[in-house]
C-alpha cells in the first residue's frame, strides 16, 4: 500500500487550492495577507476535541476536491459529507501529533516536499500575474505562426515501443508472418498504449517528436516502417493505418491552448533567467 501522496496528485491539489487564492502583488500585501492567515476570524463550522474547522479551511478543502464546484450551491447532506470527512482528518492528525509520528524523517521530506510544491505553484501564478496580460495580437500572431508551420498532413498512426534495436528488429519480420500489429502491441509494447494495440491516435508534426515524423512521412497507409526509431523512450515500430488533410481549429477554439503555450513560454523564459544568476551546486555523484 502507497504511504505517500504522489506528487501529481499534490500538484492537482495545490493549483485547484491556489487558483482560489488572491495572491500578494508586493511585500506590503504579503505581510497584510500572511497576517490575515495566521488570524483565521471566518464562522467555526465544528470542533474537534478543542480544534476549530473553520469556513475558510472548508472552502479551500472543497476547491481541493474541484475547483469547479460552486461553494453555495452545495446542499446541507453533501455539505455534512465534506466536514465528516475533515472531521476525520482532523482526528487522524491529532493521532499523528499523539504518537509524534512528524518526526518520521520520511514524512517530514514528504511534507517539505508539499510545502515547496504549493510555494512553487504561489510563484508560477504570481509571476504570470506580474508579467501582465497576454494581448490577443499576441494570441492571433501565435496562432498565424503556428497554421504557417504546420505540416498539411496528419497521421494516424499506432506504434510498438520496445527497449533493444535487436527486439524492434525482430519484431519487424512477425507482421509479414501473420501476426496482428495490434495484437504485438498489446503483447510487447512498453508504455501505456498497449491497452489500445498501440494506438496512438492522430497525430501531426507539432504533437510529435521530429524525427518520428519525419519516419512517418515516408510511410503509405496500412504499412509499418522496416527500420526501428530510436527515442528516449525506446525503439519504436510505426504502423501507419491512415492520413488525411490537416482541419486547423478556429482562432477560437484554439485560444486556450494557445494562452497555456505562451504563459508556460514566459515561465520558462523566467525561470531560464533566474538560474542564470543563482548559484547553484550540484553535489559531486559518487561511484560505487
Amino acid at each position: 500500500m502507497k504511504v505517500f501522496i504522489s506528487t501529481f496528485a499534490l500538484a492537482l491539489i495545490a493549483t485547484s487550492i491556489l487558483s482560489s487564492c488572491d495572491l500578494p502583488s508586493n511585500k506590503e500585501e504579503d505581510t497584510e495577507k500572511k497576517a490575515a492567515a495566521s488570524a483565521d476570524t471566518s464562522k467555526v463550522l465544528v470542533q474537534v476535541n478543542g480544534t476549530a474547522i473553520t469556513q475558510s479551511e472548508y472552502e479551500v478543502f472543497v476547491r481541493s476536491i474541484s475547483n469547479e464546484v460552486v461553494i453555495g450551491s452545495i446542499n446541507d447532506a453533501k455539505k455534512a459529507q465534506i466536514l465528516n470527512e475533515m472531521v476525520d482528518r482532523q482526528l487522524l492528525v491529532q493521532y499523528a501529533n499523539k504518537w509524534g509520528l512528524e518526526n518520521d524523517a520520511r514524512l517530514a521530506i514528504a511534507l517539505k516536499q508539499q510545502q515547496q510544491l504549493m510555494l512553487a505553484l504561489a510563484a508560477k501564478k504570481n509571476m504570470l500575474e506580474n508579467d501582465g496580460e497576454i494581448s490577443e495580437e499576441q494570441l492571433k500572431a501565435r496562432y498565424a505562426q503556428e497554421k504557417e508551420k504546420a505540416y498539411p498532413t496528419e497521421y494516424h498512426i499506432k506504434h510498438i515501443n520496445v527497449a533493444t534495436e535487436d527486439e524492434a528488429l525482430s519484431i519487424i519480420k512477425s507482421p509479414d508472418g501473420g501476426e496482428d500489429f495490434s495484437a504485438l502491441a498489446t503483447k510487447l509494447s512498453l508504455d501505456k498504449s498497449r491497452e489500445n494495440g498501440g494506438d496512438l491516435g492522430w497525430v501531426n508534426n507539432s504533437t510529435i517528436l521530429p524525427l518520428v515524423f519525419d519516419h512517418l512521412i515516408n510511410l503509405e497507409n496500412d504499412s509499418y516502417s522496416r527500420t526501428p526509431v530510436q527515442t528516449q523512450a525506446g525503439w519504436q515500430i510505426l504502423l501507419m493505418v491512415e492520413s488525411r488533410p490537416v482541419t486547423f481549429l478556429e482562432f477560437s477554439q484554439a485560444r486556450p491552448r494557445l494562452l497555456a503555450a505562451l504563459q508556460r513560454e514566459r515561465l520558462m523564459n523566467t525561470i531560464s533567467s533566474m538560474r542564470d544568476t543563482a548559484k547553484i551546486e550540484f553535489s559531486k555523484v559518487e561511484q560505487d
